[in-house]
């Protein structure tokens, strides 16, 4: 996504920086990362890598996150198309927007702050500001997707400042526009048992050193 970052870049005269992240890089610190996250949950991984090369590469303390977005307006193509399109009934839509906004603080926001403040990083989130989700919230989630354009109302808010080109861009997650999922699956095609079997060299492999408390 580089050569869409530039454009926006330009269009809003903003500095970019770009870090690139390669497959010697995503192998040599799978199980520090892994040791950061404190999950075997292979669907955070990915993103997990891509984030570690991110902010070891931030020279600021305090960087801003776009999380919540997806969640609060149905950023996930795959999934919330599924449900739009087949089930009738809306309000299992909203309620499956809902419950992924409830959730994120198990995995998204859990993996986000271990991985920033590993680099004394302070990670703030406009989109989860509480006056904002309640805002979204409350927005019919009709406008928020339809046929082919996931976040509509999103992409209709900023249709005259965005660059044209880029209108019809889809969301991807971070982990595979990085290209960080398709090099660990070229490498290991089952990611699942991946990074368990890292995970178990990390927590189950590696010597527990007990120290003996000084007395006072």
């Amino acid at each position: 996504e580089f050569e869409d970052a530039e454009i926006v870049a330009r269009e809003f005269g903003i500095k970019l920086k770009t870090i690139e992240i390669k497959e010697n890089f995503i192998i040599k610190n799978s199980q520090k990362v892994i040791q950061k996250m404190e999950t075997f949950d292979a669907g955070q991984f990915s993103t997990a890598i891509a984030m570690e090369k991110l902010f070891s590469n931030v020279n600021t303390r305090v960087v801003l996150s776009g999380e919540g977005a997806d969640e609060l307006f149905g950023g996930y193509n795959e999934a919330f198309a599924m449900l739009n399109n087949k089930i009738q009934n809306q309000n299992r839509f909203e309620l499956e927007m809902l419950t992924a906004t409830r959730n994120m603080y198990q995995r998204q926001l859990a993996r986000l702050d271990k991985l920033s403040l590993s680099h004394s990083i302070e990670a703030r989130l406009p989109f989860l500001h509480k006056d904002f989700v309640n805002l979204a919230l409350s927005i019919d989630s009709k406008l928020k997707y339809r046929q082919g354009r996931e976040k509509a109302i999103l992409f209709d808010s900023f249709k005259e400042k965005f660059p044209k080109q880029l209108l019809n861009k889809h969301k991807e997650r971070f982990g595979v526009s990085s290209g960080v999922y398709q090099t660990i699956k070229d490498h290991h095609k089952d990611l699942q048992k991946f990074v368990e079997n890292e995970f178990k060299k990390v927590y189950c492999e590696q010597p527990v050193v007990l120290q003996r408390p000084q007395n006072s």
